[in-house]
């Protein structure tokens, strides 16, 4: 078997890929204050904290399980403006380490089937957080230097 070179995913670690500039809520905000910080931020994913602690995560996917049609109006204003983030929140969170490579944390998002991973130090502080789309970007970014290069796909049919 081919050993892979030092910059090969194998040896990547989320440290290197994730952010940590962490946009979070405390449990006491709203979902009118998730919803709007999700649109006006251009995220999917918001991690609940308590001090540096992830209690909870909130993401566009349990906003859109709530949210329904067949809601009047004002009463679902009312309802995002009164209920807080808590209610609707995903908890327990899956968090990884620093250390973790990507390798492993592409794992873990596929076997806990969730979009967002926040990372912890020694400590179980957040010092970041990782999203699928840093890993797609990653991946993007290597990829043409692992395969020399990336040829287009041409797409024809119709499709519906």
């Amino acid at each position: 078997m081919k050993s892979e070179p030092l910059g090969s995913m194998t040896f990547v670690g989320v440290a290197e890929l994730m952010t940590t500039e962490v946009v979070t809520l405390t449990p006491d905000a709203k979902l009118q204050d998730a919803i709007r910080t999700m649109v006006t931020r251009g995220i999917r994913h918001i991690p609940i904290v308590e001090g540096e602690r992830v209690v909870a995560i909130i993401s566009d996917r349990n906003v859109r399980m709530m949210v329904t049609e067949h809601v009047d109006a004002d009463e679902r204003r009312r309802y995002l403006q009164e209920t807080s983030v808590m209610d609707h929140a995903s908890k327990p969170v899956t968090t990884i380490h620093i250390n973790t490579t990507a390798p492993e944390a592409a794992a873990t998002f596929i076997g806990s089937r969730i979009g967002c991973l926040p990372v912890v130090d020694e400590d179980g502080l957040m010092v970041g957080i990782l999203t699928q789309t840093d890993m797609l970007q990653w991946i993007a970014r290597d990829l043409p230097t692992r395969s020399g290069s990336i040829k287009p796909v041409e797409i024809t049919g119709v499709f519906m």
